[in-house]
Formats: structure tokens, sequence, C-alpha cells
């Protein structure tokens, strides 16, 4: 039996290295015309401008940029014991995120030639409105690290308009035809795409991109000639973020320290509410080094629960807007759109209705669905009642689903908050009387509160991790192949000892049947 099995490994390995190498020659004759077909298209400027809150990452900003750094392997460790103090609160442009650039965002790379750079990896971020790709060289041994960015050079960061596209196969076409002339006649080795929306045998599809976008990263694989294509959820790309962080690029907000090797956990606002978790493990392959693994949830999705009144008055409020029989999922409340919900509730609330500002309310009711809760972040900083209140039910709710996303993981690896409403809005976390509320629902777990003491809470200031995560687990793919190809070579090995052996059995056996059959042809003579 074992030996019919490991021969059934060795033909799906080989199958597998097959094709790998397949996918690895050069393009065909339809590819190359698709790829033609894109040099008409209309390819968007490298420079990029916000959404309101940054949903999917910061993008890759013009002007100079500071080359990656390798460090060596860290968790990232609270500075000091206590609450954060004295966080400025940003300029209402950041909060509105109409600013050239976004808040905190941290520079990214300028291709540079140099020695022992040759390898090259390819990243990328797809949302539904904006997909940005960058084309990365590292060194042929590099390995992503733990509390920095992997180290390498970037040959090519560009951001494309989907709607100016009729496939994503047209958008990587365009890419890689303005990465040849500085890939210096190498492929890609591995490609990582972090998408939004669910990943289905290595594939997705848009339903908010007009011409109906279906990526599928074995064909995309084929039709580009990389050998290995993996698409990964947007927020499990977070996840993978999180590792690159260094020090200064999170605030910290209680001051238990953080234990090596446990699970990690995000949870982060902004289009939608996204929750991961990361676990540890020793990587035999590279000396024991700690190596992480994100899995994906759906916890944006889990009921939102009422912590008083007035929660429990949008609670209704929201079941009869979306017409849900019996529950609100959290996301509801806890993102983008969820705060435009909430001021929309108080402005027809009896308590509140005397408080409505025109003004601020008329520019609501006449700014696009996408950046209503932008409008609200806005005036909430001017100084709108309304708009205030929103913010606390909004940073109350916040609180409550980051502490029961501790509760379920227990992530004394750290917990992290990300996102860009986050980002360009850290006093709602860490320092006022927003602060106060966040902290308050985010402890408030009754006899469980001893543990949430016990869990390091960060908020991430930089609005790229999607990016930088969809980076490091290319990086980690360039890895996974020499180890897969190193097993198909045993397995082969294995199987031909096993042949052999097979053969001389069958040998063996046909020698004693000729030596029985000739033994009684004599005796018949």
């Amino acid at each position: 039996m074992w030996h019919r099995r490991l021969a059934g490994h060795w033909r799906r390995a080989s199958a597998a290295a097959a094709a790998s190498a397949c996918a690895s020659y050069a393009l065909s004759d339809k590819v190359a015309a698709s790829f033609a077909d894109a040099r008409t298209a209309n390819a968007s400027s490298s420079e990029y401008s916000e959404s309101a809150y940054g949903e999917g990452g910061g993008g890759v900003p013009s002007g100079p940029h500071t080359p990656f750094s390798p460090q060596k392997e860290r968790i990232i460790a609270s500075p000091a014991p206590g609450f954060v103090q004295g966080s400025p609160q940003p300029p209402i442009s950041i909060i509105l995120g109409d600013s050239d650039a976004p808040a905190q965002q941290t520079p990214l790379l300028v291709r540079r030639e140099s020695a022992g750079l040759s390898r090259l990896v390819m990243a990328g971020d797809c949302g539904g409105t904006n997909t940005r790709l960058q084309l990365f060289r590292v060194p042929a041994d590099a390995v992503p690290e733990i509390g920095g960015r992997p180290p390498g050079e970037l040959v090519l960061a560009k951001k494309f308009v989907n709607s100016e596209y009729d496939s994503f196969s047209h958008v990587m076409a365009a890419f890689l035809e303005e990465a040849a002339p500085s890939m210096d006649g190498k492929g890609v080795e591995v490609c990582c795409l972090a998408c939004a929306g669910g990943i289905q045998d290595n594939a997705v599809r848009f339903t908010n991109v007009a011409a109906g976008w279906v990526i599928n990263g074995n064909e995309l694989g084929e039709r580009a000639a990389i050998p290995r294509v993996k698409l990964i959820n947007d927020f499990e790309a977070q996840g993978y973020g999180l590792l690159t962080l260094s020090e200064d690029e999170v605030i910290v907000i209680n001051g238990a320290q953080p234990r090596k090797g446990a699970p990690i956990a995000c949870i982060g606002a902004g289009t939608g509410l996204g929750e991961c978790y990361l676990t540890a493990a020793a990587d035999a392959n590279h000396g024991g080094m700690l190596t992480y693994t994100c899995w994906p949830s759906e916890g944006g999705h889990a009921e939102f629960s009422p912590r008083d009144e007035i929660a429990y008055d949008l609670f209704k409020f929201l079941k009869a807007k979306f017409a849900a029989t019996h529950r609100v999922s959290v996301e509801r409340v806890v993102s983008g759109p969820g705060l435009s919900n909430v001021y929309e509730f108080l402005r027809q609330h009896w308590a509140y209705t005397e408080r409505l500002a025109i003004g601020a309310d008329a520019e609501w009711q006449n700014s696009p669905a996408h950046i209503k809760g932008a409008v609200v972040a806005k005036n909430a900083g001017a100084g709108d009642v309304l708009c205030l209140k929103a913010v606390d039910i909004f940073v109350d709710a916040y609180g409550s689903e980051a502490g029961t996303a501790a509760l379920k993981w227990l992530p004394y690896g750290g917990l992290y908050i990300s996102g860009g409403i986050a980002a360009k809005n850290s006093h709602w976390f860490t320092t006022g009387h927003q602060g106060h509320i966040f902290q308050r629902a985010y402890f408030d777990k009754g006899r469980m509160t001893p543990l949430l003491l016990q869990i390091p809470v960060y908020i991430v200031k930089v609005e790229d991790t999607g990016e930088r995560g969809a980076m490091y687990k290319a990086m980690m793919m360039l890895h996974e192949a020499p180890l897969k190809e190193a097993a198909m070579s045993e397995l082969e090995a294995m199987q031909a000892q096993l042949e052999n052996k097979q053969e001389q059995a069958a040998r063996s056996i046909l020698a004693q049947h000729d030596a029985r059959t000739g033994t009684r042809e004599q005796a018949a003579e």
C-alpha cells in the first residue's frame, strides 16, 4: 500500500513540476497579442490620490524614496508601559484624506543597480477601484525577517485605474512591458496579489469592477510566464504586513510585553471591517527561524452587540434600514460606511434632531456614498456636535469588537488596529475623550479583563501594510519553490529506487518460475 501512495505522490509532484516548467517558457502568440493590445490601453499615472480612508493600503508616492534596510528577527516591543499621551490631532485634510500624500506614508524605493540582487519578485494590491503593482529585485538568498521590510530594491511601482482596462491580464501586460527594459532579460519568479474579495481555487471575481474582472492565478501565471502566482485576501496581506512593521510605525496603547512565538491578531476598519490572526512555527529549513502563517477570517460579519440604550436604538434603526430580521453585522457600524450609518441614525433620533447643523448635514447629504463617512470625520474635527457623537458611538463599537477579537485569539504577540481610519485618526484610539471611550470599551470584558491587560495593543500608523504583506508573502513563496523542487527530486529518487527493486523482484520471480518449469520438463522426459 505504501509504495502505491508514494507512486501517486510522485506522479502528482512530477505533473506539478512539468506544469511549472511549461509556465516558465516564452509567451505564446496569443499572450503576445494580448500584451500588444495592452499597449494601446490608457495606462494611468504612477502618482495617486488616496480615497477618504485610504482603504486597501497606501500607494507609491512620487519623488525620492528610501532604500530597504535588512533587520534582524525581532517582535515589536512596547517602548514603555502605560497609555500614550499627547498625540496631536491631525489636520482635517488628513482626516478626510484629501491631502496630496497619505498620512504617515512610509517611503518605498527607487531602482538601483547592485551586484548580487538577482531574482525578480512581483507583488500587488488589487482593489475594487485601483490596482497597484510592484516589481522588486532581491538577493538570491534573501529571507524576510520579522520587524523590518524584506531586503530588496524596487524596479517599478505603478498604480492602474481598473475601469480603464477590460481585464486584469491587460493590466499585468502593461506593467510588465514597462518593466521589461529594467529586468535585464530575467523573468519574474513569483507573484503574490492581494485581492479584495473571496479567494477560491486561487481565483477571485470582482463584483464592483464594471468589466467584471476575474483573476485566476494559475491562468495568469501561464499567460505572463510567471511560474508561481498566488492570490490572497487583501486582509490576509494586512496580516503579513504586520510582520514588516518597525517600532516607530506603531503607537502603543497598553504596556503589555509581546511574547515571542505567540499568536498575533489584527482588526482594521476601512470600506469594510477586516480581521485576521497569525500563528508561529520554527522553520527547520532556515535554522529554526520563526515564521508566521496568516489566517483570514470573516469576523467583521459577526453580530453587532449594543452596549447602551443609544446603541440599542442604533441597532433597531439598522435592522430596519437593511431589512434584517434578527441581526446586524458589526461591519455596519465599524467601517467607513458604518460611520455614515451612525450619523444617519443620529440625524433622525429624537434626542439629536435639534442639534443638527445645516451646513454639515447638507455636505453629508450631497456627498457620494463612498465619502460620506469621511465628511462626518471632517466635521467632527471641526467641532460639529452630531458628528462628534457619531464618532463616539463608532469608537465605542470599535473598541468593543477589538476586545472581542482579543478574547477569541488571545494574541499575546500583539493585537494591531490597522487601516486608513486608524492611521489618519489615531487620536480617536489613544488620547482625549474618544481615546478613553475606545479603551474603556476594549477592556470592558468582565472576568476576562485581566487577560486583555496582558495583550499588547498597537495602532498601525502606516497605510501600506497590505502591499508590504503581499511582498512578504511573495518572498516566502520564493523560498518555498526550492524546497518543493528538493522534495520532488527526493520523490523521483525514491521512485527510481522502488522501480529498481520491483524490477529485481520481478526478475527473481521469473527466474524461479523458469527454474521450476525446467525441472518439471526434465522430470517429464
